[in-house]
């Protein structure tokens, strides 16, 4: 089947990619805009990193500081990169000559019967996106270690400007966090995606089934649970 070719998809499949994008605006609603965002292991740790950069501003010796930037550095760039390939993986898609029917019964898979193409472009699109919040991310991360170079040694005599120093790396190392969250989040909602090629119900439960594990890691998961530790309490 070429790209010239395609159909309209069917009824089905209209159905799953409405679902999709259901459970993509009800997650954002619930994490990121909506009132249930103060409760979120995102927000719990945008706390930790202001203690930790207010913590670092008392040091007078910074490597371990230095080190932690570098690590966060790296991540996004890990994933950066790999959005790239996954990108080019959608790619061909369109442009081989891939028998994908006969790849999906080897691995023991249902094929759709309605063109493949449309779900190539969507993870494309999807893959993009996050390979944008990653390289973003690294740029926002490499600005917060830079302003936090630019923090004024603890001994500072001017307390004011020292504290306005500071609260620029907390808030930009924050946002470059909230960058890189996005980028992941995209990566794991692209999963039911490669699943949409045995058909629209496997896309529609397993976005389901992802939005629901993101939901329990947000709000219910074990990690939460340990940021919420007071001290003189075990939990």
């Amino acid at each position: 089947m070429t790209f010239s070719s395609m159909d309209w998809l069917a009824t089905g499949d209209w159905f799953a990619l409405c679902w999709f994008g259901l459970n993509v605006a009800l997650y954002a609603f619930l994490v990121d805009w909506g009132p249930t965002r103060v409760f979120t292991l995102t927000t719990h740790m945008g706390f930790e990193r202001r203690r930790w950069l207010e913590v670092m501003a008392e040091r007078e010796t910074r490597i371990m500081d230095i080190n932690i930037s570098q690590g966060l550095l790296s991540g996004s760039a890990f994933f950066a990169s790999t959005s790239l390939l996954a990108i080019g993986g959608a790619f061909t898609l369109l442009t081989s000559d891939l028998d994908l029917d006969a790849l999906m019964t080897s691995i023991g898979l249902p094929h759709a019967t309605t063109p493949w193409e449309p779900k190539a472009l969507l993870l494309m699109a999807v893959y993009g996106y996050a390979f944008f919040k990653f390289g973003w991310g690294y740029r926002l991360f490499t600005y917060s270690a830079i302003l936090m170079g630019a923090v004024t040694p603890f001994d500072a005599e001017d307390r004011a400007e020292r504290r306005l120093r500071l609260e620029k790396a907390i808030r930009m190392n924050i946002v470059a966090a909230g960058q890189f969250t996005r980028g992941l989040r995209a990566i794991f909602m692209s999963v039911p995606l490669l699943l949409w090629f045995a058909g629209p119900w496997f896309l529609a439960a397993s976005m389901t089934l992802v939005t629901g594990v993101l939901l329990h890691r947000q709000f219910l998961s074990p990690p939460l649970k340990l940021l919420k530790l007071e001290v003189g309490r075990d939990g």
